[in-house]
């Protein structure tokens, strides 16, 4: 149970145009990095910034979907195993390595 701890959303970025989950982060304010993905900083994953801009430009958004909730302690390990789980059906566009 999740009561009294900071609440982390595992989420999925997916093609509106073949349901494909495309990427998978960690947030705590699913909101604010929905916007901040549709912003594509600068600093940001190149590729899934190319392919966000290639979406907009159709007039199309990704879809941002809970895949999981945790507390922050258990956040990179429920983040890796998602990570795990869809690249074993799609090609990601995460750049994060599970750690030893």
């Amino acid at each position: 149970m999740l009561i009294g701890l900071e609440r982390v959303v595992i989420y999925g970025l997916i093609d509106p145009d073949d349901g494909v989950v495309k990427y998978v982060g960690s947030t705590t304010n699913a909101g604010h990095r929905y916007r901040e993905h549709l912003q594509m900083p600068r600093r940001a994953n190149a590729h899934l910034n190319t392919w966000i801009k290639s979406l907009i430009d159709k007039n199309k958004k990704p879809m941002f979907v809970f895949i999981d909730l945790c507390n922050k302690e258990e956040r990179e390990q429920i983040e890796y195993k998602w990570i795990e789980h869809f690249s074993k059906l799609s090609v990601l566009f995460n750049h994060k390595i599970k750690p030893k």
